[in-house]
């Protein structure tokens, strides 16, 4: 393997990730390859910005990277160690170091569970404690992504959606990961919602060193959140690098693209504004 950096927390090499479905009438077998040969490395404590066009593979990594998919061949590189040489009861530990946060919490979260149940669930799987104790770590929980107490007792559903995320988040960060990926995570909310979830996850960032991967498909998110940004195109990293240099400097033809609909993006409103006012 390749020397890698003190600060590399992922390496992924030549990662590959092939689907094999089949024709709805003939029955004739095809393939899809989602990734294709992918590489990209991820900083300890950064935030990492996965962007690109629907359909580029962004989720099918995230699934990958986060230990729910496995990939048809390739390495990936977690402090270290290839997780994917490691058998089921070596990858347990691992597991809890790597959590995700789907786009739609209301689908992710039991619905016949309290929120107090669905935040003590991972201790019961991942370690010995008494159901005093899950339960004062749930309460804590709920205090650090600055829900109630009160609604411990709640389910999924007499949440709002942003207070339904931030339920999803507290799970994620039951078992205390390193690495935690956002799959569209913020992409249903409002902008109020969404902003002071962005400035919790900030906080959560600086006080446990987390290492951030948002899953996005605009980069208008990906300017406001990411020290770092990986273009994604056809299975493929085709850019990556500071979100600063990304931006001012592209190199690829398809970050280019994406910044071309965002400039547009932020122009179009106030184009609308000189209109009106017109």
């Amino acid at each position: 393997m390749t020397t890698l950096a003190p600060d590399t927390l992922v390496s992924i090499r030549d990662l590959t990730k092939t689907y094999v479905q089949r024709r709805a009438f003939s029955g004739t077998q095809f393939t899809i390859e989602a990734l294709r040969g992918l590489n990209l490395e991820i900083r300890r404590a950064s935030t990492l910005a996965l962007v690109g066009e629907s359909g580029a593979g962004k989720s099918t990594l995230a699934r990958c990277l986060g230990l729910l998919e496995r990939p048809s061949a390739g390495e990936i590189w977690f402090d270290r160690v290839n997780v994917l040489a490691l058998d089921r009861r070596q990858l347990f530990p691992v597991r809890r170091r790597i959590q995700l946060v789907f786009q739609d919490p209301a689908s992710a979260l039991n619905s016949g569970m309290t929120a107090a149940e669905i935040l003590e669930e991972p201790l019961l799987i991942q370690y010995d404690l008494t159901k005093a104790e899950r339960h004062r770590r749930a309460l804590d929980l709920l205090d650090e992504v600055e829900l109630p107490a009160s609604s411990a007792e709640k389910r999924p559903l007499d949440f709002s959606g942003g207070q339904r995320q931030r339920l999803a988040i507290a799970r994620a960060l039951m078992l205390r990961p390193e690495l935690l990926i956002l799959d569209e995570a913020l992409s249903n909310l409002d902008l109020a919602t969404r902003d002071s979830i962005v400035d919790l996850l900030d906080a959560l960032q600086a006080e446990q060193g987390l290492t951030l991967v948002h899953v996005l498909h605009e980069l208008r998110l990906a300017s406001q959140l990411a020290s770092d940004v990986a273009v994604m195109f056809d299975g493929q990293i085709v850019e990556h690098g500071s979100a600063d240099r990304l931006f001012s400097r592209p190199e690829h033809p398809c970050t280019r693209a994406l910044l071309r609909g965002f400039r547009s993006s932020q122009e179009a409103p106030e184009a609308m504004h000189v209109e009106a006012l017109g």
